[in-house]
């Protein structure tokens, strides 16, 4: 059994922003999403890929992340060469390079803490643009592009490290799945048919739920070897009725009981085990 060791850097803000795009669906982030659901919406639906839709919408959002805290870091700059001029700026201490006005205490980035956290060690902003920039060519744009680039083997593995630990959380979170799945059901063209559901989505689902239905909380682990039940067990969480996806993030278990009673609504359960009995 594969194992992950949990490196937990910043993962809940990453989580906390991926539950605020797709949960709020705030309309000053729709061009946002829009550079990831374009793309996608292009290709027909895929039935339980590996590389699953919650997987790409992960590594979009981290992605985007550290690149737009790199260009907000070279927009500051941009402003204080402005006002200041670059020599000042670039060429001596100043203070849009550190959250106070003291030489101890740089303002890195969250792309060059992650770098740090995972890597080790960094080559600074400032370090890079003294070497490598000069007042002529100065455009936030094209700094905070060519800074990420100039870092993309760290850059990739970085947000390989950062997705999996999001990842990890936002499967735990049912709800999020939900809506998540809702969203999806919409950026993605047609309807999914039935398929059988592959070994490794079952096994997920059924650890992620304690071998548990998430509505009525029965004990289902003394079912799992008759074949016919088993397959009951297994739910769209969005359903397929309404759109939704043959999709690892999709699936919950569920007793036969509970998923008659659900039929073919889009219904959760945010109510978990809880982790000791008085």
């Amino acid at each position: 059994m594969r194992r992950l060791e949990m490196e937990y850097f910043d993962t809940y803000y990453f989580c906390s922003i991926a539950q605020y795009l797709i949960e709020e669906s705030d309309l000053d982030f729709a061009s946002t999403l829009a550079e990831f659901t374009d793309p996608v919406g292009e290709f027909e639906r895929e039935d339980y890929p590996k590389d699953s839709y919650l997987h790409r919408f992960v590594e979009f959002l981290v992605e985007r992340i550290l690149f737009e805290q790199n260009k907000y870091m070279a927009v500051d700059i941009e402003h204080a060469i402005d006002e200041n001029g670059y020599k000042k700026v670039i060429l001596e201490d100043h203070k849009v390079f550190h959250r106070k006005c003291l030489g101890d205490d740089y303002r890195y980035t969250t792309f060059e803490l992650a770098i740090l956290h995972y890597h080790g060690s960094i080559e600074k902003m400032k370090v890079w643009i003294t070497n490598n920039i000069d007042e002529s060519q100065f455009d936030y744009l094209d700094v905070a592009a060519e800074y990420t680039n100039y870092l993309e083997s760290q850059y990739y593995d970085v947000i390989d490290n950062i997705k999996r630990d999001v990842l990890h959380l936002l499967f735990q979170n049912r709800m999020f799945l939900m809506h998540f799945n809702t969203f999806m059901s919409d950026v993605l063209q047609g309807k999914s048919s039935r398929k059988n559901m592959p070994q490794w989505v079952k096994r997920a689902v059924y650890y992620r739920d304690n071998g548990r239905c998430v509505m009525c909380q029965k004990d289902l682990s003394g079912l799992v070897d008759v074949e016919e039940e088993y397959e009951k067990q297994f739910d769209h969480i969005v359903p397929l009725e309404q759109g939704g996806l043959n999709e690892i993030s999709n699936i919950q278990l569920m007793c036969s009981c509970c998923n008659q009673k659900k039929g073919t609504q889009t219904y959760t359960s945010n109510v978990y085990r809880f982790l000791y009995d008085d």
